[in-house]
Formats: structure tokens, sequence, C-alpha cells
């Protein structure tokens, strides 16, 4: 893996949080259309019938067409999926010694610039730039045998 993917990859980090929130937003939409439960009041003087659905919870799941189960579905998968590439990618950053990992994360995941970052770190922008290149080789090799990172299908 070389380093250009291993930014790539360290900058889609930053924006798991947003993609899992912006389909999280969509389950709640789904859910606000077709979970509507305001006609399913129970009240105590009720008549009670037999054989009949009496669950609010159980008349709004009635309700809800198969392909927005399965879409619904599908986000929740995508949520976790994302939630495990963030853990694994930030479980793999922790393996770096402290001043790579941390130029690297303000970086790449924060978006600072490098004068904020040699500013904080009492490094030169040039030693911070090292210190980033190694990094991002030992970065690369971790990536490289880690198979869920690997693998994904990342946005350009």
């Amino acid at each position: 893996m070389n380093r250009d993917r291993v930014k790539n990859i360290l900058r889609y980090c930053r924006d798991i949080d947003s993609e899992i929130k912006y389909y999280k937003k969509q389950i709640q939409d789904y859910e606000d259309i077709y979970y509507n439960t305001s006609g399913c009041i129970v009240y105590d003087n009720a008549p009670k019938v037999e054989r009949k659905i009496t669950s609010p919870v159980e008349s709004a799941a009635l309700n809800i067409p198969d392909h927005v189960s399965a879409k619904i579905h599908r986000l929740n998968e995508k949520i976790t999926e994302l939630e495990v590439l963030k853990s694994e990618i930030m479980q793999e950053l922790s393996k770096l010694r402290y001043i790579q990992k941390s130029i690297l994360h303000d970086k790449y995941i924060n978006g600072f610039q490098w004068v904020r970052i040699s500013a904080q770190k009492h490094y030169s922008v040039t030693q911070c730039k090292n210190i980033r290149n190694q990094g991002l080789d030992k970065l690369a090799e971790y990536f490289a045998k880690n198979a869920l990172i690997e693998s994904f299908n990342y946005p350009k």
C-alpha cells in the first residue's frame, strides 16, 4: 500500500461519523413515515377484541412495506460496517509511536495545517513532515495486513 492510499483512508476516517449520522437520519426519516403509531393509542376503557392486533408496535410493523424494511436493514448494516472500519483504522493508528500518531491524527483526521501542528508539537514543519512520512510508511504496512481496511470500497 502506498502513502497516498493511507492518506485517503485517514481522510475518509474523518468523515465516517458524518456518514453514520447521515444514515441514521435516513433511518429516522423512514421510521417517521412508516412507523406512525398516532392512530394506535390504547385506551383503558376501550372494548377488547379477540384475535385482532392490539399492540401499537405490531400494528405499525405491519404497515411497513418489505422494500422499506430491507432499506432500513441495509442502512443498519452499513452503519455497523462503518463503525467497525473506524475502530480498525484507529486501532492500527494507535500502534504507532506517540509523535507519529499524534501528527497523523492532527493532519488527516482533525485537518490541521502544518503551522499549527508544528507549533503544538514543538518541531519544525520539515521535522513534522518527516515524522509523518515515517508514520505513513509504518501505517501502510499495518493497513496492508488488515483485511477490512485493505478491502473496503472507499469513495473517491
